[in-house]
């Protein structure tokens, strides 16, 4: 899990995303960016390296208030566009977010 004071440093070039427009991209994005690690660790006994979420697409709904079902478009635009790499292990994902040392402080870069 992610630390409980970390940053993060969003460009305005995310607005230029195929997806930013997509209904609940941006949100669902968001989300893994501040959950993800940012750090190597272990979770359920696998390991989850910096810039790697772990949730599941009803975990992600209900924090986020969107339905499970823009939340599955959300997840395919943004693994089509390359941003993420989701890998299922049953009730729970990784969600690796490509270029993640892109948003951190120079200060946290992995």
């Amino acid at each position: 899990m992610p630390e409980k004071e970390s940053y993060l440093c969003i460009s305005s070039e995310l607005i230029d995303r195929k997806w930013y427009r997509k209904p609940g991209a941006l949100m669902v994005f968001l989300y893994l960016l501040m959950t993800a690690n940012i750090s190597d660790g272990f979770c359920m006994g696998l390991p989850v390296y910096a810039g790697q979420a772990v949730t599941s697409m009803e975990v992600i709904a209900e924090k986020t208030g969107l339905p499970r079902s823009v939340v599955q478009l959300a997840l395919i635009c943004l693994t089509e566009a390359g941003d993420i790499s989701p890998k299922s292990h049953g009730c729970f994902s990784v969600f690796t977010i490509h270029d993640y040392d892109l948003y951190l402080p120079e200060t946290h870069a992995v």
